[in-house]
């Protein structure tokens, strides 16, 4: 009698774990099902932010998501990616203020393991780029191979990423403009860059997608020249 209690007792022990193990899962994935919802929802506002005003906005959606769920990294990195825009759009102390928390944000989301890091390279190519933009006369000279090197080690991570292929473009382009010099075989670039869109498949909910839109822009005013 006295087994048939103990084991009794085991099993209801092993029963009471289990329970509270599911409970915890369910919650854990209650949790993250909320998280993608208010990301997706905040995202939609920023494919549609095409000023300070509206991007500020967006960005202090993400600000309190973060605030929810500081382990998710991907707040970070639109954080990091919507002051970057920022950069674009201002000028002095709030241009500076940008930035600031943009270098801030990408140096936590680089201390991270379970990250895109070929993303986040793109984001430290980008920061560069956003920098020079800030002070030409000053940062070019200083940071251009930065910007450079961040986007081919973005490439090398992953090179079916079709952000780093379009920004590093979009850089060299731009120093040749300055230089006086052409690219041999733009249109080439256009179609494997094109087609990187096309194919580009994202490896979880909400990761990085934007870069389409401004590559195909940047193309058609190419072509028309």
């Amino acid at each position: 009698m006295k087994k048939v209690v103990l084991v009794l007792s085991v099993l209801c022990g092993l029963l009471s774990t289990l329970s509270a193990s599911s409970a915890v899962i369910n919650r854990k994935n209650k949790g993250e099902e909320q998280y993608n919802q208010l990301v997706e929802k905040s995202l939609l506002k920023l494919n549609g932010a095409h000023d300070n005003v509206a991007l500020n906005g967006v960005l202090n959606e993400f600000y309190r998501i973060k605030a929810i769920y500081p382990e998710q990294w991907l707040c970070d990195y639109y954080i990091a990616y919507m002051n970057l825009r920022m950069v674009f759009m201002t000028k002095g102390k709030v241009q500076q203020e940008a930035l600031s928390e943009a270098r801030k944000r990408i140096d936590n989301i680089s201390r991270e393991e379970n990250i895109d890091r070929s993303e986040v390279e793109t984001l430290d190519g980008y920061y560069y780029y956003a920098l020079i933009a800030s002070n030409p006369s000053v940062n070019g000279q200083k940071y251009y191979r930065e910007v450079i090197e961040s986007y081919h080690k973005a490439i090398a991570i992953d090179h079916t990423n079709p952000r780093p292929a379009f920004l590093l473009l979009l850089f060299q382009h731009q120093m040749g403009n300055f230089l006086g010099q052409k690219g041999s075989d733009t249109e080439g670039e256009f179609l494997r860059i094109e087609k990187l869109f096309q194919q580009f498949q994202p490896k979880e909910k909400n990761a990085p997608t934007w870069g389409k839109e401004e590559f195909e822009a940047f193309v058609s005013k190419q072509r028309v020249r």
